[in-house]
């Protein structure tokens, strides 16, 4: 066999292995982005599903406090001049009220702020952005801000986690 043809052969051949090692190699980059992607989007999902009751929980246990301070300084607004037993129980029976919603806050706030860890960790940032100003309105109990929060972080989680088709109600 003539030398410069087996050469020939030999360059390609090598070519040949190369070019698949570099396709081998630019197919296992692709797969394993997806592959990271995909896991992302289900840590993410489930961060998120964990955080929303969380978050709401919070907001129903924030909402009881202030509706027992709200008729705390009602009562406390409506105060006869001289207090009679009967007012003095239903002041006790609110402040009573009072201190053991504060006293439970702990277990709700720590869940809402472990899942808030886990959304701020796993982003992104479309998402982190709308989470301080929701925790922000559930703290000082502003509905109409609360749904905006919300509506406003749902819609970022959907798009993180792609989630293309969703109507409310």
């Amino acid at each position: 066999m003539d030398p410069t043809a087996l050469a020939f052969a030999l360059i390609a051949a090598l070519g040949g292995a190369a070019l698949t090692a570099v396709a081998a190699s630019i197919g296992a980059i692709w797969q394993s982005k997806r592959e990271h992607k995909k896991w992302l989007r289900e840590r993410r999902f489930d961060a998120y599903k964990e955080f929303v009751p969380a978050m709401r929980g919070l907001d129903l246990h924030f909402a009881a406090i202030t509706s027992v301070k709200h008729d705390l300084d009602a009562l406390n607004d409506a105060r006869p001049a001289v207090p009679d037993a009967s007012y003095t129980g239903r002041v006790d029976r609110l402040r009573l009220r009072l201190d053991a919603a504060t006293t439970d806050e702990k277990p709700f706030t720590a869940r809402a702020l472990d899942s808030m860890a886990a959304v701020t960790i796993l982003g992104p940032t479309s998402v982190t952005n709308h989470v301080e100003s929701y925790f922000v309105a559930i703290r000082v109990q502003d509905n109409d801000a609360i749904t905006a929060a919300e509506d406003k972080l749902l819609a970022a989680m959907r798009k993180a986690v792609r989630v293309t088709r969703w109507s409310r109600g």
